[in-house]
């Protein structure tokens, strides 16, 4: 937005954003699995967590569904509205922590 879409962009963007994404899937993982074996009852602790793989996967697919109205012409509206879809989902999600933290109570 602020240098139109025709300007360069260094390469260490990509990584630096890779990088992000990475450690957010090592710190997001094993607590999102973590969570689902406590909170899961003991019959259903596997399916519970094929279903956590199952929700990352169908995340996978509308973003690979999302990403064909990406173009040249709609680079700034594609990743304005991406990125308050974002935003307004992880509102969403503050506000669900009370109801969590009352579903956890007593989990350790």
């Amino acid at each position: 937005m602020l240098f139109g879409t025709q300007g360069r962009v260094s390469p260490l963007w990509l990584v630096g954003s890779w990088f992000i994404v990475e450690i957010a899937e090592m710190l997001i993982s094993p607590i999102g699995l973590s969570i689902t074996t406590k909170l899961a009852p003991n019959a259903y602790r596997s399916q519970m967590m094929s279903m956590w793989f199952l929700a990352d996967a169908t995340g996978q697919a509308i973003n690979a569904q999302i990403v064909k109205f990406y173009s040249t012409g709609t680079e700034v509206p594609y990743f304005w509205s991406v990125g308050l879809v974002s935003i307004i989902f992880g509102l969403i999600m503050f506000l669900m922590v009370k109801r969590i933290n009352v579903l956890m109570d007593g989990i350790k």
